[in-house]
């Protein structure tokens, strides 16, 4: 019986159960409130335990998380500082045995310049299609990479090359 079910029960027992002439209840349903009180209690107190367990594994979850998240960043510098070391002591050349592979990757990336604002370069009727304006300026980097590509001159970007070493 769900907790619905002994609510509406309590209900219907209450209308049967009240002598209308003292206001108490007959003796004959008290046996039959009771059950219905523990069964609905019972229903309570498994609802409230379900509640207190799911809390107490969600704060294992985020406690592990953070765990992880920690390992993970720890993880990260010191990928990088071997990173570091091996590309130092590599010195441009590659790597390559039956364990293991180390290559160098190169990307180019658009750097736009810090003191640059597109809402003024915009406003003043430079945008020459670089310069989107949408809720704010935006800045679509790949046009704009393209076109230095070509050739355009953009005063206030650059193509940057940078290399990264793989290890495989």
């Amino acid at each position: 019986m769900n907790l619905y079910q002994i609510n509406e029960e309590l209900e219907r027992l209450i209308e049967e159960a009240i002598d209308p002439e003292t206001g108490e209840i007959k003796a004959e349903y008290e046996e039959a409130f009771d059950k219905l009180n523990m069964t609905k209690a019972d229903k309570l107190e498994g609802y409230a335990m379900v509640i207190k367990n799911k809390t107490v594994f969600r704060k294992a979850i985020e406690t592990e998380r953070k765990i992880l998240q920690a390992r993970e960043k720890a993880l990260n510098t010191s990928i990088d500082y071997l990173k570091f070391k091996l590309k130092n002591g590599l010195e441009g050349e590659k790597i390559k045995t039956a364990k293991v592979s180390v290559y160098y990757s190169s990307r180019q990336s658009l750097e736009v310049d810090d003191n640059f604002d597109p809402a003024d370069y915009y406003e003043n009727g430079n945008a020459n299609n670089l310069i989107e304006r949408q809720v704010g300026y935006t800045i679509p980097k790949t046009k704009i990479a393209e076109k230095i590509e070509k050739g355009v001159s953009v005063a206030w970007a650059k193509l940057v090359t940078k290399t990264a070493i793989v290890v495989r």
